[in-house]
């Protein structure tokens, strides 16, 4: 007597079933095999220039860190030339990164160009500001300490940063001034000189000796 199999339990794979499952997974094998071998290179060159890209901004970071400690410049300015040359650096290996797997990065520069320019529109005062304070870090028209008469504001300079400077007024008073309203106006510094000349009227009457007055 034959005995009923139980409808609920799969029944094994068939060789004719087999044989279909090994004709439909071999092309998308060997598809795979291609494209690996295909962007494989590509890949791998994208890589290499990535990571070689990303020592040689480490280097040049401490290259330029390295020329500025030893010109003894402000560390604001040696910290903000040091990240812009490394920044710069790291755009320049991605960029050629993706272009090394294939992707067309003159649209991305362009999108880039385009959102760098807006947003300098934007921030067109501060950028000012910005760029003042470099070349207040450059030519140090006075130092911290200095009493300067600058920005329409007469004090002594307790700190230089990027964007602003801060002085503190005879009567204690704290100073923030942009740098763009220092450098684009008359900068007097008090203290540059060790003697300065004081130019005092005295008066005496006409009765007085005036040889020993």
């Amino acid at each position: 007597m034959a005995r009923l199999s139980d409808p609920s339990t799969p029944s094994p794979p068939t060789i004719a079933e087999v044989s279909v499952l090994n004709l439909d997974l071999q092309p998308l094998w060997q598809l795979f095999v291609e494209a690996i071998a295909t962007h494989l290179p590509s890949v791998v060159a994208a890589l290499l220039i990535f990571f070689v890209g990303r020592i040689a901004a480490n280097l040049v970071g401490k290259g330029v860190r390295g020329a500025l400690t030893r010109a003894k410049s402000d560390a604001a300015l040696v910290g903000f030339v040091t990240a812009i040359a490394r920044t710069a650096i790291l755009a320049f290996v991605i960029i050629a990164a993706l272009g090394q797997l294939g992707v067309p990065t003159s649209g991305a520069v362009a999108i880039l160009g385009a959102a760098g320019l807006a947003v300098g529109f934007a921030l067109q005062s501060s950028l000012s500001n910005f760029a003042s304070g470099i070349m207040l870090l450059v030519f140090r028209p006075f130092g911290i300490g200095d009493v300067i008469d600058a920005g329409g504001v007469i004090g002594t300079v307790t700190a230089i940063d990027i964007f602003t400077t801060t002085i503190s007024s005879p009567d204690n008073r704290k100073i923030i001034v942009p740098n763009g309203q220092i450098t684009g106006g008359t900068i007097t510094n008090v203290t540059a000189y060790d003697t300065r000349r004081v130019d005092l009227v005295a008066g005496i009457s006409y009765g007085d000796n005036i040889a020993k007055a």
